[in-house]
């Protein structure tokens, strides 16, 4: 089953079709605006070898850190205003459960100050219940021990990219596949 973590803007929808779209294997795989990594769980859910991994943004790396540094541990609790109000004060510190509960205590995963308290439990069908969310965390915290990406929070133009094409012997962008290394574009282009 795929992963899926809610993000405004995310990738989710269309994840199997880019990664459809990609060279199954490579020199590096670059992802300069990961979100909440939809592309990412979907690229390694489909088995595509790259050497290196690269993962970056400047707004959800904390998230990646905290999943490698406790996702295999979280308790998910019951989803309720109350839980998010503790929550949202907690992340204002950088607490680790706070950020990791960030996408499924908030409404479409839009965070503590910017998209409001989802409204489920948790407990009924009303979208992921919390013992999905907890295995959710314990299986990103495993892929990311497995394939120990590059994590970085820097503005995509100091990332060195734009001058990658298709002699670029880091690889190349997904839609020409001779190319070694796949790049993702706010432009919109892959």
């Amino acid at each position: 089953m795929p992963i899926t973590i809610p993000y405004p803007g995310g990738k989710g929808r269309l994840a199997r079709f880019i990664i459809s779209q990609l060279p199954k294997q490579g020199r590096t795989y670059i992802e300069p605006f990961v979100g909440r990594g939809n592309l990412f769980w979907d690229a390694i859910g489909a088995g595509l070898q790259y050497d290196r991994w690269w993962l970056n943004d400047t707004v959800t790396i904390p998230f990646f850190r905290a999943i490698k540094q406790s996702g295999d541990r979280l308790k998910v609790p019951i989803r309720c205003r109350a839980e998010f109000e503790r929550q949202r004060r907690a992340s204002l510190s950088g607490d680790s459960t706070a950020v990791l509960l960030e996408p499924y205590l908030t409404f479409s995963g839009g965070g503590y100050f910017g998209a409001g308290c989802k409204g489920s439990d948790g407990m009924s069908n009303n979208g992921v219940s919390l013992a999905g969310y907890e295995k959710t965390m314990r299986r990103c915290h495993g892929i990311l021990h497995e394939v120990k990406p590059k994590l970085s929070s820097v503005d995509w133009q100091d990332m060195g990219l734009e001058n990658s094409g298709p002699d670029d012997n880091r690889g190349a962008r997904s839609t020409l596949p001779k190319r070694k290394c796949t790049v993702f574009r706010c432009d919109g282009r892959l």
